[in-house]
């Protein structure tokens, strides 16, 4: 089976390298003998080598290139590269926060104006790498992201005193689930006014809605709206 495997990967590469024109670029050989062989290792080597291809003919475009390497949502790419494939961050264009959508009146000129303040959102997810990525998301937008991945630290957190401007609640939490901790949000003073939004796989819409959010999302099709989502509860709030 790992024989068959190298072959047809070797045999695909070699396929696509001969239609490109120009060449030169770095080919993928399979390894020539068993000494030290690691098909892990080789897989990973061939996942390497077509993420940066890929990256190469999207001009560093992270979302350009997963799409042109079939992945659903981008941020599958950006883990990969976070995670695996770190050497690989030099080939990403840079990340530019892109402009808000929510548009604002300007405020009448003043003598002198105060510094902006930085939105903080409290994140509660224990999948690493879905807070991993819609960290780095909401992040890209100029915004503070605090990650928790139990729901009882995340009770200890609300019921203290630091500053959030809106709550980014999973449901399936270990220790308190995210529909408790948004019942808990509005019964604390300073938290009753606090935006939720709850993004979750399960079927708890309905109790979700009735505990106080103001958006409901499901994982994993609704991911790419919610810097959306925030951008409109924040500036409705603010």
């Amino acid at each position: 089976m790992v024989a068959c495997a190298l072959e047809l990967i070797g045999a695909q590469v070699g396929r696509e390298l001969e239609e490109e024109e120009g060449g030169g670029e770095e080919q993928f050989e399979p390894p020539t003998g068993w000494e030290g062989f690691s098909f892990k290792a080789e897989v990973r080597r061939y996942e390497r080598f077509l993420i940066e291809r890929a990256l190469k003919e999207a001009g560093g475009v992270v979302t350009r290139a997963a799409q042109l390497l079939g992945f659903k949502h981008h941020y599958s790419l950006i883990v990969l590269l976070n995670k695996r494939h770190k050497n690989l961050l030099h080939a990403r264009s840079p990340v530019v926060p892109r402009k808000r959508s929510v548009i604002r009146e300007a405020p009448p000129p003043r003598a002198v104006e105060k510094p902006a303040r930085v939105v903080t959102i409290l994140h509660v997810e224990d999948n690493k790498v879905v807070a991993d990525a819609l960290r780095e998301t909401l992040q890209s937008e100029g915004w503070k992201v605090e990650s928790c991945a139990d729901g009882a630290e995340a009770r200890r957190k609300l019921a203290g005193g630091a500053q959030y401007d809106l709550l980014l609640l999973d449901n399936d939490l270990p220790g308190v689930s995210g529909l408790e901790l948004a019942r808990l949000a509005r019964r604390l003073p300073h938290r009753r006014r606090t935006p939720i939004i709850m993004l979750s796989a399960g079927d708890c819409e309905t109790e979700a809605w009735r505990a106080g959010v103001q958006a409901f999302l499901r994982k994993p099709n609704d991911v790419l709206r919610v810097a959306d989502v925030v951008a409109r509860l924040v500036g409705q709030k603010n």
